[in-house]
């Protein structure tokens, strides 16, 4: 491959990188907010009070960013998952875990004790398994699902990265 191709491939590469990881990011920005909003839905069955409401509009836009922060912080926007693995997977409970319990101290220290410990058990629940399952269909739709066919024996290659999975 010449130097010249590489120029041209680079900039549209990191192009689309840029772009896949800024649709990460607003779907996790959704998600977020539509977990936090849910939450209250469930814990108030459907019919959220006028005072949680405006509750909401005040603690969404924190939550959103502590809620970005920590998964920045550990690394769920690194990469967008070709090979999800159980650390993964780790790593988005531990980020949901900080980003939750961040926002619990926020408002603790806004002076909000008044705010059901409910929604956020079902706002972190909720949180987790809608980023790990849209970070795992990412997986699954870039991957597919590969079934071992009858006879055939496991390989393990080491430290081949994209090119190891290529060969197999």
């Amino acid at each position: 491959m010449s130097a010249f191709h590489e120029d041209k491939t680079g900039p549209v590469k990191n192009f689309f990188e840029r772009k896949r990881r800024l649709l990460v990011v607003l779907a996790d920005v959704l998600v977020t907010a539509g977990a936090y909003l849910c939450a209250h839905l469930i814990r108030f069955d459907g019919e959220i009070p006028t005072k949680e409401l405006s509750f909401v509009r005040v603690a969404l836009p924190a939550l959103v960013a502590i809620r970005l922060a920590a998964f920045a912080g550990f690394g769920l926007y690194r990469g967008v998952w070709t090979y999800a693995i159980i650390r993964d997977l780790v790593a988005v409970i531990k980020a949901v875990s900080t980003g939750s319990v961040a926002f619990a101290v926020v408002l603790l220290l806004m002076g909000f004790r008044g705010h059901s410990r409910a929604i956020l058990v079902i706002d972190w629940l909720l949180v987790v398994l809608l980023v790990g399952g849209i970070r795992l269909s990412i997986r699954l739709l870039r991957g597919g699902f590969r079934f071992r066919p009858a006879g055939s024996r496991p390989v393990l290659i080491l430290g081949a990265g994209a090119a190891g999975a290529g060969v197999v």
